[in-house]
């Protein structure tokens, strides 16, 4: 069997708890994973190891539906998992500070395509690398505009969200 492994990494300007915070809740996954239609998670909200996860993935003109579990969880840091049904994928989402008020996240993927999928292999591999490094500037994309809309009131944020922003001038 051919296990392909995968990952992208991105520096976000913002501080890692707070990126830790969006990355670490399965319910944010659609908002920010190419493909993801619906993500479940039993118990709700920040991983926890054991948690158990229900995915429907549209992916290479498929729709999957994934069952995983997460292994370990080193809180605000990283998240190991895989799956039990579906798709034969394992991963990690990590989080490593660089400053206060800076962090790399970096997302693991490891999948072993079978049966059909299998002569397919190193095309499904690209095309689920393309994915994740779609995913990583959409993940910081995502906490950008929360962060955004989290210091300014909504009405106002809606106000202004289509309006060019006035230059800062220069020291």
């Amino acid at each position: 069997m051919t296990v392909y492994p995968l990952f992208a990494e991105i520096i976000i300007d913002h501080p890692a708890p707070r990126v830790w915070a969006v990355l670490a809740d399965y319910a944010n996954d659609p908002r920010w994973r190419t493909g993801v239609v619906s993500m479940t998670v039993d118990p709700p909200g920040p991983v926890t190891p054991g948690a158990h996860t229900a995915e429907e993935l549209r992916f290479a003109g498929s729709t999957w539906h994934n069952l995983g579990e997460v292994d370990a969880v080193t809180p605000g840091a990283q998240f190991t998992w895989h799956t039990t049904e579906g798709a034969d994928a394992a991963g990690a989402r990590t989080v490593t500070p660089r400053s206060p008020l800076s962090c790399l996240v970096r997302l693991d993927l490891s999948v072993t395509p079978h049966g059909v999928q299998r002569p397919f292999g190193r095309l499904l591999a690209r095309m689920l690398q393309r994915n994740l490094d779609r995913d990583v500037l959409a993940l910081r994309d995502l906490i950008e505009n929360l962060t955004r809309s989290d210091s300014v009131p909504a009405d106002v944020a809606e106000r202004t969200a289509d309006r060019p922003r006035p230059a800062r001038p220069r020291p």
